[in-house]
């Protein structure tokens, strides 16, 4: 299970974007949790990588991205272990 961060434009969230964001940690079972950091970012702990496209066009779609600034989704981390290879 790995992680992935989102950049919140103007540190600004709906309570739509919280849920569909809550719905995404449930979906990940015992292992999905969500952290707020001191930047204003949300963490996505516990996701797998198979669900990463879903995951980034929900994000995309909740308007919770800022791609004419470059940062939007980001720093998605996956181990070495989920990744077959």
């Amino acid at each position: 299970m790995d992680e992935c961060k989102t950049l919140i434009p103007g540190g600004i969230v709906t309570s739509d974007q919280i849920r569909h964001l809550a719905g995404v940690v449930k979906s990940c079972g015992e292992d999905g949790c969500a952290d707020i950091t001191t930047r204003q970012n949300l963490q996505l702990r516990g996701i797998e990588l198979k669900d990463t496209p879903e995951i980034i066009q929900g994000v995309m779609d909740m308007g919770m991205c800022t791609l004419q600034s470059g940062q939007g989704l980001r720093l998605v981390h996956f181990s070495a272990q989920s990744v077959p290879f």
